[in-house]
């Protein structure tokens, strides 16, 4: 059974950390909306069990908390989730973020697990996320392969939404690309944001080539004539 769930489980929701006042983000009527929908499971990471809208706009990561090995390591993930918030939500379709425990603010949200299972989950007492949902970063550059202006445009976001994140000296420790990276319609995102750091010493362009540089291995497997283009793009930050 725990395969089919892939081991989830509501005790894993909830963690005893105490609110904290520059956590408070303000809700507006879109995302009360947006959380009133319908949600399936979507998978799991090692910070949270996704969940997607049925109508396929957003995704909402439930934090999962038994992996936590202390208190300190939950202030981190927070803290990155706050950078990604305040600094990135545009290059992390990042929407909303609940960290405080709130009251009577949010809806109920209704959703089935891996083997159809229903739960009612009250999303006052629980922390999460709520993000657009990206089309996969592979499966979409191998679309966009297809068609020249495609691809140009795919591999232009993806260099800018690099720069755009080191240039505000935010590092992701993580460097999985597939995992990580994701497209909307008009531009690429970063999914996971949960080991977000600002590092002001950092080298701008060294963080960018560091994902870059995964891409391009990946181009010179599966779109080898792309590869000088997107050297051309490294070559012009």
């Amino acid at each position: 059974m725990r395969l089919l769930t892939q081991g989830f489980r509501v005790s894993k929701l909830y963690f005893d950390c105490p609110n904290q006042i520059g956590w408070d983000i303000p809700l507006d009527p879109t995302i009360h909306a947006a959380l009133q929908k319908k949600y399936r499971f979507l998978g799991k990471g090692m910070q949270s069990y996704v969940f997607t809208s049925d109508d396929g706009e957003y995704v909402i990561k439930l934090f999962r908390f038994d992996k936590l090995e202390s208190p300190q390591q939950c202030q981190n993930f927070f803290a990155a989730c706050t950078i990604a918030h305040n600094l990135l939500s545009e290059e992390t379709g990042l929407l909303y973020l609940h960290l405080n425990l709130s009251e009577g603010n949010l809806p109920i949200l209704h959703c089935t697990d891996a083997i159809g299972r229903k739960y009612h989950l009250p999303l006052d007492n629980l922390r999460f996320a709520l993000q657009k949902k990206a089309l996969p970063l592979t499966d979409t550059l191998v679309k966009a392969s297809k068609n020249p202006v495609d691809m140009k445009n795919r591999i232009d976001q993806f260099v800018h939404l690099l720069n755009e994140r080191s240039k505000k000296r935010v590092l992701n420790s993580d460097g999985n690309l597939k995992r990580n990276f994701g497209f909307l319609e008009d531009r690429a995102i970063e999914l996971d944001f949960g080991n977000f750091v600002i590092d002001e010493e950092t080298d701008s362009l060294d963080e960018t080539k560091k994902f870059a540089l995964q891409l391009r291995k990946w181009l010179e497997k599966n779109a080898p004539d792309w590869v000088a283009y997107l050297d051309e793009r490294l070559m012009d930050l």
